[in-house]
């Protein structure tokens, strides 16, 4: 019988099984995130952080033939994507996407439904992949060197953000970039044929960070959604003027530091974790 087959007949689907039977480790680290912005999710992300240790160690005995079981007891999808398979038709109805990024996986909604998954590539810890509700803006073919075969640019106010090809497919499943969604070349390229100017790319996750990490540190030059928040901490405590606009300049800076002297912290202007403290964001 096909391997892939007795898999399915032995029920080692995975995903989209309830685990709720099943007792699931505990990988939440040691700084518990406060709710800052309701739309990065941080509480849908949790959920899946405890699911995601369970259902990857599953799952693992499948990675070898490089396909992807999505499934139910009433249905299962087969998808050979790591090599190239048969593309899936166009999808009908309304395409939203979701990344999640404790899994490295970029998932094709339809109608809020799941319609396929990716592995993917996501920023590094210094560098993060910027957690949000985020809209299309742009598509390219070859937009440039080292971006694969295809672009699909977000309207991420502190930066330049896409998902796009890579010429590295082996950083594909790790945190790797500079904050860019990777894929492969052939996956986004079925990709870019679903996605139009205003499709929605949530991007799970919490301003700070993935929970078992601490925050990284904060200093002028920097950007993303961490810098945004810390500005909304400090123009509501009355120290920053200048917009939230995730731009860690002189003004944020400046700020950073009339904060931290009013408080009796090291006087540097940059986000340490003793920051983080102060401002109520970490524990």
């Amino acid at each position: 019988m096909n391997p892939i087959m007795l898999l399915l007949a032995a029920g080692l689907l995975c995903e989209t099984f309830s685990f709720s039977s099943m007792s699931l480790p505990d990988v939440d680290g040691p700084l518990e995130r406060k709710t800052a912005l309701v739309w990065m999710h941080p509480d849908r992300e949790r959920g899946i952080v405890r699911e995601s240790a369970q259902s990857l160690e599953n799952c693992s005995s499948l990675e070898w033939m490089g396909s992807t079981v999505i499934g139910s007891m009433e249905q299962a999808i087969v998808q050979n994507d790591a090599q190239g398979g048969k593309p899936s038709p166009h999808p009908p109805g309304e395409v939203t996407i979701e990344i999640l990024p404790l899994r490295n996986e970029l998932r094709v909604m339809i109608d809020g439904k799941l319609y396929k998954k990716y592995k993917i590539a996501l920023g590094k810890p210094q560098t993060p992949t910027p957690a949000g509700d985020w809209k299309v803006i742009n598509k390219y073919t070859h937009w440039g060197s080292g971006f694969g075969t295809r672009w699909i640019g977000l309207n991420v106010p502190w930066g330049i953000y896409g998902i796009h090809g890579t010429n590295r497919p082996s950083s594909i499943g790790q945190d790797a970039s500079h904050g860019c969604i990777r894929m492969r070349n052939h996956q986004v390229e079925e990709l870019f044929e679903w996605v139009k100017v205003g499709t929605t790319v949530s991007i799970l996750g919490h301003a700070l960070g993935e929970p078992h990490r601490n925050p990284r540190d904060l200093a002028r030059g920097d950007s993303g959604a961490d810098v945004q928040l810390i500005q909304s901490r400090l123009r509501s405590a009355g120290y920053y003027e200048g917009p939230c606009d995730g731009k860690f300049r002189a003004s944020t800076e400046q700020a950073m530091k009339a904060y931290e002297k009013a408080h009796g912290l090291p006087v540097d202007g940059v986000v340490n974790q003793h920051d983080y403290m102060a401002m109520g964001l970490v524990e």
